[in-house]
């Protein structure tokens, strides 16, 4: 768990430099919040908070979303975010076990069906860091297409 953590922890950092990177450009917030950038920054601290509340309640509900959040158009708050969630898997001890964990999940795109799937922490942990890295790829793209 202790690998899969620290990588977790570079893909928020990858995260941070990102939108410390648009924070500098002279239209760095406005590409983030016109270009998208902020809404698949947005859509990842989702599915990290989502994680940790879940682990409380022993089930993790990825169909909780703050869709069009403060988030999306603010990039103090998203890094704020981010730096919280970090801070959380540095310091907590609920990722140091690995544990059964219920997972509730959308399985149509045509009308709203949920399924409930077993799985583990270390499967969800794996799953939100790589959920993150794939919305950076799309950051990245959104970036270039703006000369970023």
């Amino acid at each position: 768990m202790k690998l899969l953590r620290k990588a977790t922890l570079e893909s928020l950092h990858q995260t941070r430099l990102l939108l410390d990177a648009l924070v500098k450009l002279p239209a760095g917030k406005k590409l983030y919040e016109e270009a998208g950038i902020g809404t698949h920054v947005r859509h990842i601290i989702d599915h990290f908070l989502v994680f940790r509340d879940g682990i409380a309640e022993n089930c993790i509900d990825y169909n909780h979303r703050n869709r069009d959040s403060d988030m999306e158009r603010n990039i103090f708050i998203a890094s704020n975010a981010i730096d919280e969630i970090r801070q959380w898997i540095e310091t907590t001890d609920q990722l140091d076990k690995d544990h059964p964990i219920a997972i509730l999940s959308e399985v149509s795109c045509q009308q709203t069906v949920n399924v409930t799937i077993n799985s583990n922490l270390m499967r969800e942990l794996h799953y939100v860091s790589y959920h993150c890295i794939h919305h950076l790829a799309y950051c990245a793209l959104l970036a270039k297409q703006n000369d970023v």
